[in-house]
């Protein structure tokens, strides 16, 4: 059976890092898919408890680990990817701002399921080589000069 290529290209990326909560799935995919990663949940400790089960059941704490944060007000730690998932336009441009602000040159931005031109937001912020696969939109920040 002939694998799917990937949505998001990890390669070149250590550290991803799921912002505002969830189950980890979107981080437990790409750990799997690529062994060199590890990631970062941040939000609030009590959106976590889902995300714990599973990132249990798929041995996987050692590369996965959860951190508390505002993430309105807290400052990102590094990752060469961030991710968001079911976001209104009204969260998604500050965020996609912010975002923007504290990855890495080349560093990734992938929203899932998200409400509004998730494209233009992304566009906006600074974000290039911006795409949309199914119900996920990506963003590349340029390097400097770009």
């Amino acid at each position: 059976m002939k694998s799917e290529a990937p949505i998001v290209d990890l390669r070149n990326v250590d550290r991803i890092m799921g912002i505002g909560g969830g189950t980890a799935a979107h981080a437990i995919g790409a750990l799997q898919r690529w062994p060199h990663l590890e990631a970062i949940l941040l939000g609030r400790p009590s959106v976590y408890a889902a995300a714990q089960t599973a990132i249990a059941r798929c041995a996987l704490a050692h590369r996965i680990r959860t951190m508390a944060c505002d993430i309105w007000k807290d400052p990102f730690p590094l990752a060469g990817a961030h991710f968001y998932s079911g976001l209104t336009p009204d969260e998604c441009a500050p965020l996609a701002r912010k975002s923007f602000e504290h990855l890495p040159a080349d560093g990734v931005i992938a929203v899932h399921d998200s409400q509004g031109d998730v494209a233009a937001i992304l566009r906006e912020a600074g974000f290039r080589d911006v795409a949309v696969a199914n119900t996920v939109v990506t963003g590349r920040k340029p390097r400097r000069g770009e």
